[in-house]
């Protein structure tokens, strides 16, 4: 991993995106040498000279916990990620537990899939064969979770548009499961970007509820049901975004006894490194041995949840970012009886808009629906210039903002092409092979997957309260 692989919003705003030993760190590190008293406890800096002491030096080190405890950091120091976050972790993580999951981005599987010609059934079976070799009991598509996010986020549009139509102060809504545009908005322009954003959790902070909170009551309520807490679940997430594993440590993704809903995240490249090594060296290696209690589990858990081990993969309209702009449209258009009309413009690079009038006898003249598509740094610093003096911005009803230019499919944590040429070309076919997937028919198979169980048993808090009411939540 590299600092190049955590989000441009990150990199090029006006704090650093990791702590190295040459930089001041914001806050006074603790040591176990003894000092005076009356002196005072100095920052850490290598730009003043030291007197010279004849006691032997300290170690000083940063835990991740001191780093998102603190809030003059954007994200914390790359060895911090590197030793709480990593492969080895992870798998260490999964054989302990005592049941292990393991949620996988579509974004991940597809760049696993462009960098070694595989079709995403076989990595599917692929991955699937290598998390259960290391102890994983399940492996789950991230795209059931984009489906609750998207559900969740519409309900938010449409209660703004219609707010905005009876009269009241128009608000656009920002939609964004990119942890480095969040990190911005907090740390650079709370008081003018959180109350536009979106409440909902992003679809790694849904797959974490799911896993921690709900698929044990699942499995408990099962016919033969076996008792699980939460802390008995080991999850890992597989990411495009070395940002996730930032996510993955704020305080609000947690169970109410303290266990982080996402242990470990890993990115799409530390993973495609790890399972080099797997396949070299294992030569058909099976899984770890599991008693048949578990393999029971799984086999009656939903087919939504356990698809992914049986190939069974499906896509969401829109690209691999989340498709909540589709997914808006296509709320939208229904309340009108899907008689509209749509404009689509591409203003500049990494930035659509899309408009769709009504076409509904007697609305005629009514404002259009619009949505835009932002992507990148510099698009997104023109947003919020536009926003500051109420310019056309205003005028979205739903905005889908990404760090990243060209969204998801080309996050950090990705694997990397060498030339600007070829990352192009592999962030092209990354999303050529996920819409090439079988169109998951989002608002039915929600509406029965949440038919499918009872209210307490998907009672689960989609939106995330910290990310809209605390402008100063360290990461």
């Amino acid at each position: 991993m590299s600092a190049g692989g955590f989000s441009g919003v990150v990199r090029l705003s006006n704090v650093s995106d990791y702590i190295a030993p040459s930089q001041a760190c914001i806050i006074p590190l603790k040591t176990t040498a003894e000092k005076p008293a009356e002196e005072e406890q100095s920052l850490v800096s290598t730009h003043t000279k030291k007197p010279k002491s004849d006691k032997p030096a300290v170690k000083l080190s940063i835990s991740l916990a001191d780093c998102l405890a603190c809030a003059g950091c954007v994200t914390s120091a790359e060895t911090v990620l590197i030793e709480e976050q990593s492969v080895q972790r992870a798998m260490e993580g999964l054989r302990a537990s005592r049941f292990g999951v393991v949620t996988v981005s579509p974004s991940s599987l597809a760049s696993i899939c462009t960098a070694r010609g595989w079709s995403v059934q076989q990595a599917a079976a692929t991955l699937t064969r290598y998390f259960r070799a290391k102890g994983a009991r399940l492996v789950l598509d991230a795209s059931l979770v984009q489906s609750l996010a998207l559900h969740e986020c519409s309900q938010e549009m449409l209660e703004r548009r219609e707010e905005r139509e009876k009269g009241g102060v128009h608000r656009p809504l920002l939609v964004s499961a990119c942890p480095g545009f969040v990190c911005y908005a907090e740390k650079s322009h709370g008081a003018l970007l959180l109350p536009l954003m979106s409440r909902v959790k992003s679809h790694q902070g849904i797959s974490g509820l799911l896993v921690k909170e709900y698929l044990p009551r699942l499995i408990a309520a099962a016919p033969n049901g076996v008792s699980l807490q939460s802390t008995d679940v080991y999850h890992v997430a597989v990411m495009p975004c070395f940002d996730r594993k930032l996510e993955a440590s704020r305080p609000e993704n947690t169970t109410a006894d303290g266990a982080k809903h996402v242990d470990c995240v890993l990115g799409t490249a530390e993973l495609n490194e790890a399972l080099s090594a797997f396949l070299e060296e294992s030569d058909g290696e099976g899984e770890m041995e599991v008693d048949e209690e578990q393999d029971d589990m799984v086999k009656r858990l939903p087919e939504e949840i356990s698809g992914f081990m049986r190939g069974c993969l499906s896509g969401l309209a829109g690209n691999l970012s989340g498709g909540y702009t589709e997914y808006g449209i296509d709320r939208w258009r229904s309340s009108k009886g899907d008689e509209v009309r749509v404009e689509e413009t591409k203003a500049s690079s990494n930035l659509d808009v899309i408009r769709v009038f009504s076409t509904k006898e007697g609305e005629e003249d009514a404002k259009p629906f619009v949505a835009a598509r932002i992507y990148g740094f510099r698009n997104i610093q023109n947003m919020v210039r536009k926003l500051k003096t109420g310019k056309k911005e205003l005028e979205y009803d739903l905005v889908e903002v990404m760090a990243c230019p060209s969204g998801c499919a080309n996050g950090g944590g990705q694997i990397r092409a060498a030339t600007t040429q070829e990352r192009n070309r592999v962030t092209e076919e990354v999303e050529r092979l996920y819409s090439n997937l079988p169109r998951q028919s989002t608002v039915q198979s929600i509406v029965e997957f949440r038919a499918s169980l009872s209210d307490d048993q998907m009672k689960m808090d989609l939106k995330d309260v910290g990310a809209t009411v605390n402008p100063n939540l360290a990461w």
